[in-house]
């Protein structure tokens, strides 16, 4: 069922039927969100464009975007030192700032997103600029690094790409269905090597077959709904009523400040719902914060609710194609499988960082348009 060795909770029929009925559950919520949603067919006569940023503006953004990835990425490559070895330059400088990746890959796609509604001259060049930028963080500061979180971003910019285009063009389904299922699986056997070759030197390159490809953190996030179906089925587990979502709004704070400053919050990297789990490896399933609080009801309402406002931020940013919609959309795609391995956190700083950036975006507009005078 995942990576994991077996545990006392594995196989037996009483936790795996809960854990079974927490994803029905869920997947109930989500269809009945989806049936429930109006359906808008309301034709885009004309795009909504916020001023375009200008090239100066474009190339300061993304260069920020790039020193962030730079700083957040391990400091030696997977043939120099396994990834669980090295350390970036914010650890090594102790500046507590792990969401930096998140908000380097936000602006990319805030950039993206002004690039796709872009009418100037310039659009080219901020293509190029843009391209370049996401092949050095990929391959340099992601995939030889032993990094991941790359990945999401790129599907996040295909699929914001087709949903601006699918939102005046009609699109050949067959093609885009196929190119999605040739790209989801060189990504996927992309992802493998490298959860494969990062954890040292000496590789063994025995371990690369089909069997061994389930087994990656795809898999075992399953352990956290494990270990709370099982706790539930023991009589171990006592709800918290909604305790944990009052320490989520607690540690909004972004870490370097909550040092600064001397506070200590609730939910950090060392402390939360992953590490009251009596097995897992880190993070929490979509599923585990919800039953933790509020029990099988709670599952079903917050899938139902966050599924709902997922759907009306996609209805919402087809009929406005203003950069502040497409780029909500695309921050939440590239998020989204992050809230299912980790929890509602990621969601949350998701909407947090969009705000902060539309209002930064549209002060640097502000001031380069000043100097431009």
């Amino acid at each position: 069922m995942c990576q994991m060795a077996s545990n006392p909770y594995t196989g037996i029929k009483g936790i795996v039927d809960i854990m079974v009925f927490l994803g029905a559950i869920s997947m109930v919520a989500i269809i009945l969100a989806l049936f429930l949603s109006e359906i808008i067919r309301k034709e885009i006569t004309e795009k909504i464009i916020n001023y375009e940023l200008g090239f100066f503006n474009f190339l300061f953004w993304l260069f920020i975007a790039i020193v962030l990835s730079y700083a957040n990425s391990p400091q030696e490559t997977i043939f120099e030192k396994a990834y669980t070895h090295s350390v970036s330059l914010f650890e090594e400088f102790n500046f507590n700032f792990a969401s930096s990746w998140t908000i380097s890959y936000s602006i990319l796609i805030y950039l993206y997103s002004d690039y796709l509604l872009d009418q100037s001259q310039k659009k080219k060049l901020k293509k190029y600029f843009l391209l370049t930028s996401l092949i050095y963080i990929s391959v340099f500061l992601q995939i030889l690094k032993g990094d991941r979180e790359i990945f999401t971003l790129i599907v996040s910019i295909y699929l914001l790409n087709l949903h601006y285009n699918g939102s005046h063009q009609s699109l050949n389904r067959y093609k885009i269905l196929f190119f999605i299922f040739f790209f989801g699986l060189v990504l996927f056997l992309v992802a493998y090597l490298v959860a494969l070759f990062r954890t040292g030197a000496n590789y063994n390159f025995s371990e690369i077959k089909f069997s061994n490809a389930i087994a990656g953190t795809w898999s075992a996030v399953l352990l956290t709904p494990l270990s709370v179906a099982g706790d539930f089925y023991y009589g171990l587990l006592k709800f918290k009523n909604g305790e944990t979502y009052i320490n989520l709004v607690l540690s909004i704070i972004p870490g370097f400040l909550a040092d600064a400053i001397g506070y200590i919050r609730p939910i950090d990297g060392n402390n939360g719902p992953a590490w009251e789990m009596r097995y897992g490896q880190g993070g929490t399933h979509a599923v585990v914060v919800p039953f933790m609080n509020f029990g099988f009801w709670g599952v079903f309402w917050i899938i139902f609710i966050i599924t709902k406002l997922l759907i009306y931020i996609d209805k919402i940013s087809q009929i406005s194609l203003s950069r502040n919609n497409l780029s909500l959309y695309g921050i939440l795609l590239m998020i989204i499988p992050h809230w299912v391995w980790y929890g509602e956190k990621y969601l949350i700083n998701a909407f947090i960082i969009w705000v902060i950036l539309g209002f930064s975006f549209s002060l640097s507009s502000f001031f380069f348009r000043l100097l431009n005078k």
